[in-house]
């Protein structure tokens, strides 16, 4: 099965084809907030480098974030094109799940840990036993101290591993409660397609089945245009 597959949750424009577990290409690039103008031409590119066809791909993965709204809506709408335009099924997957996809953790407790701005960070607490995957807290959106309190009240393994942008943010307080804890390696900062791709292959195993309207952007928080409309809709008390 071929897959193609894509994250744009972050400023990282990311561009990936698996031929079930092979990785067959990835293009990974700092785009800043111009996904809507570097997305296709990354897989225009990728596809001609790998020397496939659209027509020859069998499974499309997005992800869904949490992260950047413009970016989300670039991603999500491109592969639902995609996907409709070509009849080609499309799964969407978390980018903090598809994060603990980068490495093969064993008896440990994951925290792909991302910078949400205005202080706060989304964040998820995975087990890995026997490298099997249990998610014990998915999707957070907080300060960090708040998301500290929660995984001390679910942590029972020594072993934890903290990655991400948000980890190398908060790396000096999270290591004042973690004395112990270990930390990805710098290109483990954003999401990758190609762990989107593997997380999306194994819900497609698991019979994954979706209509393309029912795949829908995790944001976790309004947009700034979004709380302001809601503020001013809000009743003023005397």
């Amino acid at each position: 099965m071929k897959i193609l597959s894509a994250d744009t949750s972050t400023d990282v424009n990311t561009v990936a084809v698996l031929s079930n577990d092979e990785l067959l290409g990835e293009i990974s690039i700092n785009a800043g907030k111009r996904h809507s103008e570097r997305l296709v031409p990354l897989i225009e590119t990728l596809l001609n480098e790998v020397r496939l066809s659209i027509d020859e791909i069998d499974l499309l993965a997005i992800s869904l974030g949490p992260g950047s709204f413009t970016g989300l809506r670039v991603g999500l709408s491109t592969w639902k094109g995609i996907a409709l335009a070509k009849g080609k099924p499309l799964v969407g997957v978390s980018s903090l799940n598809a994060m603990t996809r980068l490495a093969p953790f064993h008896n440990a407790i994951v925290c792909p840990i991302m910078d949400a701005r205005m202080k706060e960070v989304f964040a998820g607490i995975y087990l890995f036993e026997n490298s099997f995957r249990k998610i014990i807290y998915e999707n957070f959106l907080g300060n960090i101290q708040d998301f500290i309190k929660i995984l001390k009240e679910n942590t029972q393994i020594d072993t934890i591993f903290f990655l991400g942008e948000g980890a190398f943010l908060y790396h000096e307080t999270l290591v004042e409660n973690f004395p112990k804890a270990k930390f990805g390696e710098s290109w483990w900062s954003h999401p990758r397609a190609s762990t989107v791709a593997v997380e999306a292959l194994s819900l497609w195993q698991q019979g994954y089945k979706k209509e393309i309207d029912e795949i829908l952007p995790i944001y976790l928080r309004l947009s700034q245009p979004e709380e302001k409309r809601k503020k001013c809709q809000s009743p003023t008390t005397q």
